[in-house]
């Protein structure tokens, strides 16, 4: 069954709330040391316009799965806003950006592309699948115990990524880094 996705998933809010709270926070409360232990070391691959990030990180197997184009407009706008303190400033550019995102729609497919091709190959795993907002990705997390050890493979692991593409019907080269 092809489940419906809202097409205009708009993950920048600049409301009166989102405004008070980014002019509150405080600064230099978190060293660099532990943002840098906290985050997963991710591989990363490109097939046409899926970009993908995935890695092992306590015990779960993490998917990050980004539209390319949309990762770009995200990412210019995620910058200049956290160069920006003005309220004013900072609703422009994320209507701009929210704006740019419509016109770079995600794959009515993704949702079902990610959970059909995670079904085939980590067959009878659990997985937390969802889109996430706060970086404008697709999101998947499957804990490793769960997984057969043949599973767990760099390759198969990998394989994941090119399976997802196939389903989206991109085509390309493939460039692998970290």
């Amino acid at each position: 069954m092809a489940e419906k996705l809202d097409l205009k998933i708009v993950p920048f809010v600049a409301d009166k709330h989102e405004h008070e709270a980014v002019d509150t926070l405080p600064t230099k409360t978190v060293t660099t040391g532990a943002i840098a232990d906290a985050v997963p070391k991710f591989k990363e691959r490109t097939i046409g316009k899926l970009f993908a990030e995935f890695g092992a990180k306590d015990g779960l197997l993490i998917y990050h799965f980004y539209h390319s184009d949309r990762k770009t407009i995200f990412d210019a706008a995620t910058k200049k806003m956290d160069e920006n303190r003005s309220a004013e400033a900072r609703q422009s550019i994320a209507e701009l950006a929210n704006g740019a995102l419509e016109e770079t729609p995600w794959w009515p497919s993704m949702r079902a592309s990610v959970a059909a091709a995670i079904s085939e190959l980590f067959r009878d795993t659990p997985v937390d699948l969802k889109y996430v907002p706060e970086v404008d990705s697709w999101s998947a997390v499957m804990p490793m115990e769960t997984m057969p050890l043949g599973v767990q493979s760099p390759e198969h692991i990998a394989a994941l990524v090119l399976n997802v593409a196939h389903r989206l019907g991109q085509v390309g080269v493939v460039k692998e880094e970290g």
